[in-house]
């Protein structure tokens, strides 16, 4: 649909990782993981769409000019705080 273009075009130019479930960093955790994911991804195409659903699982960066940024797939929200010239303090929340 023009809908699900249009999304993939702008979603494509704001830094996103299709298809990757971030946060695995063990292969043991591998299987356990990726079994729930698919789980939750069948659930999610019915739910909302194939589209939607395809967002939700991937990786997607992106920044609110000019101090705030988001990882959404690692669950990262950051504030960027300029002290001075040469130092900037970050804040990172967990979104759990």
């Amino acid at each position: 649909s023009r809908l699900a273009n249009d999304l993939q075009i702008r979603l494509a130019c704001s830094g996103v990782l299709w298809d990757g479930y971030s946060g695995v960093h063990s292969a043991d955790l591998v299987p356990e993981l990726m079994a729930f994911g698919g789980a939750k991804q069948e659930r999610l195409n019915k739910e909302i769409g194939d589209v939607r659903a395809r967002i939700y699982r991937s990786h997607l960066n992106c920044t609110v000019f000019p101090n705030n940024s988001m990882l959404t797939c690692s669950g990262v929200f950051k504030v960027w705080n300029p002290i001075d010239a040469n130092t900037t303090e970050v804040w990172t929340y967990a979104i759990v």
